[in-house]
């Protein structure tokens, strides 16, 4: 479990805003919980008043969208090579490139739901792949082109995140 030592003014805002809304009968089932319940509410204000940068929220819109591109063409290659490895009908040398094109750039589905600062890590292993196994990924089909289509712009999502990582950091 996480322990508490190191919370941020990101970390105080989820918080508030979850307990505000989410748990907000639970916050006022209580007479403590009543008692805080104006104090929170100001933390809550003040804290929505700092800018963006100041309270860790920079660019989460862009980190989102970028976040929604990576995702969806990371569980589009493994969805695409799972059909092959699944099907009774793929030939042993597309279930092996199927798993081969797996391997390197989405093993399991957990990998999509790590935090960006792992996602921007993993792709730039991933972008070493694009060349060793760019034959591999032009065998597998995809509407309008080829898995490398989608593997080029899953890394490239990828990128995006840690560009705006870095962005975030200079802008706080």
């Amino acid at each position: 479990m996480r322990t508490f030592l190191r919370l941020n003014l990101a970390d105080i805002y989820l918080g508030l805003e979850d307990l505000f809304t989410k748990r907000y009968d639970a916050l006022v089932l209580t007479r403590a919980g009543k008692g805080q319940e104006e104090v929170l509410g100001v933390q809550r204000d003040e804290l929505n008043a700092l800018p963006d940068a100041t309270s860790g929220r920079a660019f989460a819109d862009e980190l989102a969208a970028a976040d929604d591109t990576h995702d969806g063409l990371g569980y589009a290659l493994w969805h695409l090579t799972e059909a092959y490895i699944r099907s009774p009908k793929s030939n042993a040398e597309l279930v092996e490139v199927a798993q081969r094109v797996r391997d390197a750039f989405v093993p399991d589905l957990a990998s999509l739901q790590a935090s960006y600062a792992d996602e921007a890590a993993a792709a730039g292993q991933r972008k070493e792949h694009l060349a060793t196994l760019e034959a591999d990924l032009k065998r597998l089909p995809i509407d309008g082109g080829t898995a490398y289509d989608w593997a080029v712009d899953f890394v490239a999502a990828g990128e995006k995140l840690s560009a705006l990582l870095s962005q975030r950091a200079d802008s706080e």
